[in-house]
């Protein structure tokens, strides 16, 4: 197989196993607190340790790409995967349930740097298309999962989950270590330069202000998804909750498939945040069960490209150094989700869990305007 083909391939497959397990997180962490024992507050710790162990070595997998080459960095990252699945499915504690979260995250954010810059590499004329399209087979995921988790487990199981997907893990490890073509389409500096490259975080202006942008989008992203089961036992039926999670990614793999399909797609990034925005606004206040799954249906159509094409921003501004600058999004993608977790816990120790959803509404907005500044800035 060509080298193009097989990165493409092998990048596809890797995010949309990350997709998977993010979404299985998603149902499994109330079960995983029902099982070891904790609180309400106990998803945002949960959730928040998830996130965590992204921020905590993202950057590191970032200066390993740059090093030692991308495929390394997926090969630590499908490893830590694989332990940190099998970490949660053997916890008796919740301590260790959020070591195994961490390790997770750890691996969710190497794999999301280390593939998304694998991607842009193999493709630097469209990879923003691409890009899109890799996103796609992460909605898949995320909205295959938690419906076989509905169909085939009860309600407290969550071991067996655990369990399948380190197996998927070691096969993603596999796939990796008989990858090695995959290197020639990689761009890799070797390690030759002085100093680390985490410095083009600051040196280039349009990734920094592409991290910023990351952070709230998968702050409110992980709000919407995170708390979409309390949010709809608010209203009355907490099962529907993970069915609007399913709905959601179900229709972010649509959106994400479309937006591929349009050429200079990101033009349209504050809009669709605007449109999101006013989804989850609609969530709110419509009463009806049906039509609330529906509307996040329209929201995840809308809000589904945000990631890639805000990623694409910051990682395509940096040729020369797209491990690094990947690993910097992912990074950011990492610190939206730890900031959210204790602002919808502090809302919603206040008010009523919705407060969590309109924290979404707000950074949408926020997030609409900040992008916009980015594409200005771009056009100069």
């Amino acid at each position: 197989m060509q080298p193009r083909k097989l990165a493409n391939l092998l990048s596809s497959w890797a995010y949309c196993l990350v997709g998977s397990t993010y979404a299985a997180y998603q149902v499994l962490i109330p079960r995983i607190i029902a099982t070891l024992g904790g609180s309400t507050q106990a998803v945002s710790l949960l959730v928040a340790s998830l996130f965590l162990g992204s921020v905590m070595t993202t950057l590191i997998s970032g200066e390993i790409s740059e090093r030692y080459g991308k495929r390394t960095t997926l090969l630590i990252a499908s490893s830590a995967l694989a332990t940190g699945c099998f970490l949660v499915f053997s916890a008796n504690s919740i301590w260790l349930a959020i070591a195994g979260l961490m390790l997770s995250g750890f691996g969710i954010g190497g794999t999301e740097g280390s593939t998304l810059s694998i991607v842009e590499d193999a493709n630097p004329d469209n990879s923003d298309r691409i890009l899109c399209y890799v996103m796609a087979l992460y909605g898949l995921g995320g909205f295959v999962v938690p419906l076989l988790i509905e169909r085939f487990t009860d309600s407290s199981a969550y071991k067996p989950v655990m369990i399948v997907f380190v197996v998927l893990h070691i096969l993603s490890l596999m796939f990796t270590v008989l990858g090695k073509r995959i290197e020639e389409v990689c761009v890799f500096s070797g390690g030759n330069k002085d100093g680390l490259t985490v410095s083009i975080i600051w040196t280039n202006k349009t990734l920094l202000l592409s991290i910023i942008a990351l952070a709230m989008f998968c702050g409110l992203e992980s709000g919407l998804t995170y708390y979409a089961t309390e949010v709809f036992g608010f209203f009355g039926s907490t099962s529907a909750g993970s069915y609007a999670v399913s709905a959601y990614w179900l229709a972010a793999m649509t959106g994400s498939f479309l937006a591929g399909t349009v050429k200079n797609s990101v033009k349209y990034l504050p809009v669709m945040l605007i449109l999101g925005s006013m989804c989850v606004a609609a969530v709110l206040l419509i009463p009806s069960i049906t039509v609330k799954l529906v509307i996040m249906l329209i929201a995840g159509i809308l809000l589904g490209p945000v990631y890639s094409l805000t990623t694409y921003l910051g990682g395509h501004s940096a040729p020369e150094n797209t491990g690094m600058a990947y690993a910097a999004m992912a990074f950011g993608a990492s610190i939206g989700g730890v900031a959210f977790q204790p602002l919808a816990a502090l809302a919603i120790g206040s008010f009523p869990v919705t407060a969590a959803y309109v924290l979404v509404i707000v950074l949408c907005i926020l997030d609409s305007f900040l992008i916009r500044v980015i594409e200005k800035k771009e056009d100069m």
